[in-house]
This record gives C-alpha cells, structure tokens and sequence, in this order.
C-alpha cells in the first residue's frame, strides 16, 4: 500500500516539467474564470433598502390618495464605482383637486438627491381629478453594497418624498404598471432586468426628549435591478493576480540544486509585484471601510505567494522528490479558497 502511494506521488511528480505546468494553469484558470463569471451572473441583493414604514390595512385611518406615476427615460450619468446616478425622468400626480391644493402636491423631493432640473408643471383637470406632470432629472446616490466587488450586481434606490403633505392625510399610490423604465435604457456595462416600487411613509422625531413630537410624509421607494455584463474590471483585477502566482509556483518546478538562487529570487519579485499592484487596485476599486472580494482575492494570492517563499527558500530541497505534489496541491487550495470566496 505504502509503495502504491509513493508510486502515485512520483507520478504526480511529473508536474515540474514546464508542458505539465502550463497544463495546469490553464486548467486553473480557465476552471477560476468560469466560476467568476458564473457568480457574476448571479443577481444577489445584499444593498440596504431605505427605510419606509407600510401602512396596515386593518384599522387604517382612513387617509386620501395621491395617483403616482414614474417613467424613466434615461441615465444620463451611471456611475457605480464613484456612486452617482443622474437619471432623466417624467413624473406625474393625479388626485382629488378638493383635498389637495397645487403647491402642495408640488412639494415632492427625493431622498438624499438634488434635482438638476425640474420644469413647469404640465396641468390638465377633468371631473373633479386634476393630473399633473413634471419633466425631472434627478442626481442622486444609491445604498450600494460593494462587498462583491468586481463581481457586480446592485439594487438601485431612489425614494420620492413629500413633506409638505402629513401622511394622516394622505399617501402615495403606485403599482408596478405605472413605474416604467424604457426599453431604450442605456447603462453600458449594467443591464436592468427588473424593478420594484415599495409605497408607504417616513417618519422623522423632532426632538430626543418628547417621542410624540415627530412628523410624517408619503414616501416612495423605487427599486431597479442592474446586473454587471462587463467583465473588464473583473479581469483588470484578477488576471494580473493569477499570473503573478502562476510565475510564482512555476519556479518550484526548478531544480533546487542548481537554480536556488533563481527560485529565491523569483518567489521575492512576486511579492513586492503583488504589494506594488495593490496599488492599482485600490485606484480600481470603490473607497469603501469594510473588504470587498477583490480585497479577500489580494490577501488569498498574497498569503499563497509567501507559503511558495517560504517552502522554494527553506523545504524545497527536502522536498525535492514532491514538488510535483506540492504544485498540484497549491492550485487545489486556490481553487477551493477561490469557490468559497466567491459563494459565501
């Protein structure tokens, strides 16, 4: 038994030879490239909602309603890395003309934005309903999760408000079938696929001392779904992470006898390689305070780097008869810790 299984660790030996090697890498990679873009295709929403409070049915103060509709026309700016999204918009009322007065309905504003332009107000009035539209574009920020990161799918928010309008008299009314986005959309690298629109209220508290002073307003949340289909960033990142390793376990196929210095040196010029990307990286990457993927991805290459160090500067002449094995099980760690990278 024990001599069938050095046979096989001699056979895996075979590993060294440079045809064996690049056989290998191109199996790794092609294998780490196939789950990357698996993943990527994968709609995961982990970017925070704003918040809204939902109305009850049951023992609901009886509250008028204001019609809402939002037609997006375009993204004249779509941003996801700096976080700015300038969107060109028309958005309409219908209501009561008896419960609600003009300057009133036409105090809306949208949460943590600003609107760039807003026209005239386009008024038609007919059996008592008196519609009104607006001509919008709005710049605003979204809640974006960048923890998968360049891995790229995101939940777009944008809250309408109005505080002008007490939510004990009234909310805002909207479906599905009058919050549209045009199929002309044009988000290059992003493609949208689905949307939601949430209706309800906010309430702020005026004062920390007395909980009853606080006010409330309708609210709206609009939520559209981009899915990334660009794997440029994707590659920028990872591909030169990948090569630097691959160059980096390619030296334990030497032979530690006659090029020591040559794998020492190698195994060196990968790290400070490494260090100095990370440079480029963070250019890449969002300022954000807490890991992305492409951070783990960075710490996963550069711990393996230092293990390929280690074991080509001080085991790898003990080792000599294994390093076929050794090879083979440093692309298996990565294959594995690359997997669960992705997928936690």
């Amino acid at each position: 038994m024990d001599q069938e299984i050095r046979k096989s660790i001699l056979h895996i030996s075979n590993f060294v030879r440079p045809g064996y090697q690049l056989f290998l890498m191109v199996c790794t990679f092609s294998l780490l490239l196939f789950l990357s873009y698996y993943r990527m295709l994968q709609f995961k929403v982990v970017d925070p909602m704003p918040t809204f409070n939902k109305v009850e049915v049951i023992g609901a103060i009886q509250r008028a309603s204001i019609d809402v509709g939002f037609y997006v026309r375009n993204f004249l700016k779509f941003d996801v890395i700096e976080n700015e999204f300038l969107v060109d918009s028309y958005l309409w009322f219908e209501y009561d003309s008896d419960k609600f007065t003009e300057q009133e309905v036409d105090g809306f504003s949208f949460g943590k934005a600003s609107i760039v332009f807003k026209s005239k107000p386009y008024r038609t009035a007919a059996h008592g309903r008196t519609f009104v539209g607006y001509d919008v574009q709005v710049k605003f920020p979204s809640n974006i999760d960048y923890h998968y990161f360049p891995i790229n799918s995101h939940r777009i928010y944008l809250t309408l408000n109005n505080l002008s309008i007490s939510a004990d008299k009234a909310l805002f009314n909207i479906s599905p079938a009058t919050f549209i986005i045009s199929d002309t959309l044009f988000t290059a690298g992003w493609k949208n696929f689905s949307n939601e629109v949430h209706s309800g209220f906010k309430s702020l508290s005026l004062s920390k001392k007395d909980v009853q002073k606080k006010i409330a307003f309708p609210r709206i949340v609009f939520a559209m779904d981009f899915i990334g289909t660009s794997i440029r960033t994707l590659f920028l990142i990872f591909l030169p992470l990948l090569v630097i390793f691959f160059i980096s376990i390619f030296t334990l196929g030497l032979d530690p006898k006659k090029y020591y210095s040559t794998i020492l040196s190698v195994a060196a010029a990968t790290i400070t390689a490494l260090v100095s990307y990370r440079f480029v990286i963070e250019n890449l990457s969002p300022s954000v305070s807490y890991f992305m993927l492409s951070d783990h991805m960075f710490n996963l290459i550069l711990t393996l780097n230092f293990m390929v160090f280690l074991i080509g500067s001080v085991f790898l002449q003990r080792l000599e008869k294994y390093r076929g094995f050794i090879i083979v099980l440093f692309h298996v760690i990565l294959i594995i810790a690359w997997t669960v990278i992705l997928y936690l």
